[in-house]
């Protein structure tokens, strides 16, 4: 899937609840192609396909810097609409 500005998304793991081929999923554009702007970058856990906390990790890379965060959902917080419990806001920045 492709933005209009340019950015893709190559995989979307384990979409409705299906079999993941990979356990990952990259939002990126082609090098130096991402348009100039403020980027919110945030987790939204959609849907819970098993008990438990939902654990993350997510890379943010761009101007050549990288940042690794880390955390989880608690049980029982997906959902579609955006809300304090499913949509954590993890990085903001311009370039």
């Amino acid at each position: 899937q492709s933005s209009r500005t340019g950015g893709e998304l190559d995989l979307d793991s384990g979409a409705n609840c299906g079999q993941a081929v990979a356990n990952s999923e990259n939002i990126f554009w082609p090098s130096g192609g991402g348009p100039s702007g403020e980027y919110v970058v945030t987790v939204h856990n959609y849907q819970q396909c098993s008990a438990g906390a939902i654990d993350y990790t997510l890379r943010v890379v761009y101007d050549n810097t990288v940042t690794t965060y880390r955390g989880s959902f608690a049980d029982a917080s997906a959902g579609e609409l955006d809300t304090a419990d499913n949509l954590k806001e993890m990085a903001r920045f311009r370039r």
